[in-house]
């Protein structure tokens, strides 16, 4: 028996309509390959497509480290050197997102890549720092679990910052060294970076981190924050010698949003132990990358100093083997161990070359409590001028060390002897100041002398 007439057409039609319905259905986008990629202009910009019907090609990475399987491609040259951010934000899948360099795909060099910036969303977001003229191979995959990669309306954005110098702390390698019990210092992540294996402090992406290593002095509550900072920061504090096997002591993003995005985290320090601090900036889908100046401060608080009894302290200057005057004493504030102390003398007359020596001393309560006292930040400011001719004034710092015995610790426990030895602890070479090598007129202005002396 066969079939004739009308309902044989009607079987072809049917098959041949099917067949064309699947082939646009899962035609592959024009961007597809990597010989074919969409291409992207200027600085700043937004575009949106797909990766329905998306291939992955024979030597094709996996993007952040995924297998994916329906990548799309795009193509970027960079008009100047800067900081750029690309970002899938806004897409309607869970993306994978790879930036590479070279014409060739088994030979590409990648450049940043991301999975997942912002979970649950899935969105994803790189930043890195770009060469002017470069070409950049962008590649949007879909995340694959196991089932098949992702697919669905990609939108792909991209913003580039001029450049601005990278800060000299921007590696772990090259972490600023800070010191003292309580202290702060300023600085930048204008610019910074992350490093491969870099941790997410504080569980944020982040992307712009800069760090800084302290040791601390004693055993004891410490307390360390980005408070002053102008942008929304995240805080790390880690022990370990390398970026990739750090184990986090302590983190925190928001010390109270919205009205405070700094950051602070509190942990008990140990003595002689090193800490490696890292301020980011924190990554949303609003906002990209927060980046800014840094106010960064640190403070051992416990154990609490001894608040009923004070450390009073006197300083004094003088030319190398000369005479010298004590200052008047000052009582270092018990809470901070801070005190200032100013003092005037009979000026010196000090030519080049001759050495300025300055010390201190300390008292302390006269009784037979045991003591422990951290000494730190200890310097001697004192004002010079020109007996002849200008400039009329100026000054120099002489700085004397912490002091600290054989405990190692860094604290000295003081023993019968009550007091601190009465030595000159620091020493200035007086370079010329003045026009011709002239005679300088030391401490006819006085001097100040600032420290931190707390009493455990």
């Amino acid at each position: 028996m066969r079939l004739k007439g009308k309902p044989v057409y009607a079987l072809v039609l049917a098959v041949l309509g099917a067949c064309v319905f699947a082939t646009t259905a899962l035609a592959a986008p024009p961007n597809d390959m990597f010989a074919s990629p969409q291409v992207l202009n200027g600085a700043q910009g937004s575009t949106t497509g797909t990766n329905v019907g998306a291939t992955k090609e024979p030597g094709e990475p996996n993007h952040a480290g995924n297998i994916g399987g329906a990548s799309v491609w795009y193509i970027w040259e960079a008009p100047f050197a800067g900081t750029v951010t690309i970002s899938t934000f806004g897409s309607g899948f869970d993306t994978l997102l790879g930036v590479y360099t070279g014409g060739n795909l088994p030979t590409v060099t990648r450049v940043a890549s991301s999975d997942d910036a912002e979970p649950p969303a899935g969105w994803s977001s790189v930043t890195f720092n770009t060469m002017t003229g470069r070409n950049y191979r962008i590649a949007v995959d879909g995340y694959n679990g196991g089932t098949g990669p992702s697919t669905g309306n990609i939108t792909l954005s991209w913003n580039l910052n001029p450049s601005a110098p990278v800060p000299p702390n921007d590696n772990f390698s090259n972490a600023r060294a800070i010191s003292g019990f309580c202290s702060s210092t300023t600085g930048t992540n204008l610019a910074a970076t992350k490093e491969p294996g870099e941790p997410n402090h504080a569980g944020n992406i982040g992307g712009a981190s800069v760090w800084y290593v302290w040791t601390a002095e004693i055993n004891g509550q410490t307390t360390i924050t980005t408070e002053g900072s102008d942008f929304d920061t995240l805080l790390g504090v880690y022990t370990g010698s390398s970026v990739g096997s750090l184990t986090q002591v302590a983190a925190n993003d928001d010390v109270n949003p919205p009205s405070d995005m700094t950051s602070s985290v509190t942990f008990n320090a140990i003595a002689n132990t090193t800490y490696h601090i890292a301020v980011d900036g924190y990554f949303g889908p609003s906002h990209g990358l927060h980046e800014g100046t840094i106010a960064l401060n640190w403070c051992e608080t416990t154990p609490p100093p001894k608040c009923n009894q004070a450390v009073k302290v006197r300083w004094h200057f003088r030319l190398a083997g000369g005479p010298a005057g004590w200052s008047p004493i000052g009582t270092a504030d018990c809470h901070t161990g801070s005190v200032t102390i100013n003092f005037m003398t009979s000026p010196l007359r000090v030519l080049p070359g001759q050495t300025i020596e300055a010390g201190y001393a300390l008292m302390l309560p006269n009784n037979t409590s045991t003591y422990v006292v951290a000494q730190m930040n200890l310097k001697a400011t004192i004002l010079v001028h020109c007996l002849v001719g200008f400039p009329s004034q100026n000054s120099f710092t002489v700085t004397m060390p912490d002091r600290g015995d054989s405990v190692g610790d860094g604290l000295w426990h003081p023993t019968a002897d009550r007091n601190d030895p009465r030595g000159f602890q620091g020493s200035f070479v007086m370079p010329a100041f003045c026009p011709g090598g002239g005679t300088m007129v030391v401490g006819d202005g006085g001097g100040t002398f600032t420290g931190n002396f707390l009493l455990f």
